[in-house]
């Protein structure tokens, strides 16, 4: 299977999802692993601007509050009244789920073969690590759990002796 891009699933039985507005702009001086699309995972980065969430540092990944994006990073065609009024981003309720391309221990860009270790990881619902894999271009969920930032639910797609495995996980609430 191919690697997916992060996405979240939406189910009626959850609370509402809240809009938030970044105060400022949005920043076209992105470039690289920063540049995000509607709908990927960002975060606030040092400087006060929105950016993708690609570390490739589980600790750093860990310690994020993330956000999805409710638009893409440069945004040519937004209003100006929509510009002054910050960065639109979505606030992750407690409880949703994503689909994320489980990676295992292998190297970034190395297809996983998922085992039956990894399987009973997540009948156990383990905290596992996720991190930016730059050969893909997108997070991935690791099998360290160091720096835990999801809670495994379930395989989404594939199964034991496939590669690149879809995994359902639960984000863990922000550190406080």
């Amino acid at each position: 299977m191919d690697p997916v891009h992060p996405y979240m699933l939406v189910d009626g039985d959850q609370e509402a999802m809240e809009f938030a507005r970044w105060p400022g702009t949005y920043d076209d001086t992105h470039t690289g692993d920063e540049i995000y699309e509607e709908g990927d995972l960002v975060f606030i980065n040092s400087s006060g601007k929105v950016a993708k969430a690609a570390s490739a540092t589980a600790a750093t990944v860990a310690a994020m509050q993330l956000y999805l994006a409710g638009q893409s990073w440069d945004q040519p065609f937004a209003k100006q009244y929509l510009l002054d009024k910050g960065v639109p981003l979505n606030v992750i309720p407690k409880r949703n789920r994503f689909v994320f391309t489980y990676t295992g221990n292998a190297s970034a860009g190395v297809p996983y073969t998922f085992a039956a270790g990894d399987l009973l990881a997540v009948q156990q619902g383990a905290a596992k690590e996720i991190l930016f894999d730059a050969t893909y271009g997108m997070l991935v969920v690791r099998s360290s759990t160091t720096n835990p930032k999801c809670i495994l639910k379930g395989v989404f797609k594939g199964g034991v002796n496939d590669a690149n495995v879809r995994v359902l996980v639960e984000l863990l609430p922000e550190p406080q």
